[in-house]
């Protein structure tokens, strides 16, 4: 699939074709709470009910909603293919989201206490048989968040989560710096 032009948060895409999961769904807005584990909850609850694996992510500590999609794809393919290495989907999106095989790192991507801007993943469980998330889960996270724009990865984000050089930056250029993230979550699935 090619995705280009205009972005969501201000993000420009360039012409890429990249494998995303086309039945994942992001949900952005801006989460203020102290209390992030009764979130998780909730979303989890919402995960449950309607055959969803949601994962909850600080949209700055992500490139885009195609980030969050592409990961999907991978952790789906990964466990059609029986080569999960987390137990649930949820946590699966998570690490080929952080490029990363640690827990403890991957989480660094998650939502925060405070307030932040959310992107919350929904994508149909393997056991669900669903092609699509069903507009009530989608709805029922929308509950979950306040409405708004949330702004996603800059260069110095994406310099300390995936580790991306001031010399790939200079020869790629900026606008190219989402590229630079899917690029660490696709060589997550390489150095397996």
């Amino acid at each position: 699939m090619t995705d280009e032009g205009g972005g969501e948060g201000g993000t420009d895409y360039v012409e890429v074709d990249v494998e995303v999961d086309e039945a994942t769904r992001v949900v952005e807005g801006w989460l203020e709470t102290d209390d992030v584990d009764g979130f998780l909850d909730e979303l989890g609850e919402t995960g449950a009910r309607y055959s969803v694996a949601g994962q909850a992510f600080d949209a700055s500590r992500v490139a885009s909603s195609r980030h969050l999609r592409f990961a999907a794809a991978k952790a789906r393919r990964a466990f059609r293919g029986d080569e999960n290495v987390a137990d649930t989907l949820a946590m699966e999106v998570m690490l080929y989201t952080a490029g990363t095989r640690q827990i403890s790192r991957a989480t660094e991507v998650g939502v925060r206490a405070g307030g932040c801007g959310a992107a919350v993943s929904l994508t149909p469980t393997p056991d669900s048989g669903a092609e699509e998330v069903p507009e009530e889960a989608v709805e029922a996270v929308e509950d979950l968040l306040e409405p708004g724009d949330v702004d996603y990865i800059d260069v110095e984000g994406a310099r300390e989560q995936y580790e991306v050089t001031d010399e790939e930056v200079e020869a790629v250029g900026e606008r190219k710096l989402e590229l630079l993230v899917l690029e660490r979550t696709a060589l997550l699935e390489v150095n397996k």
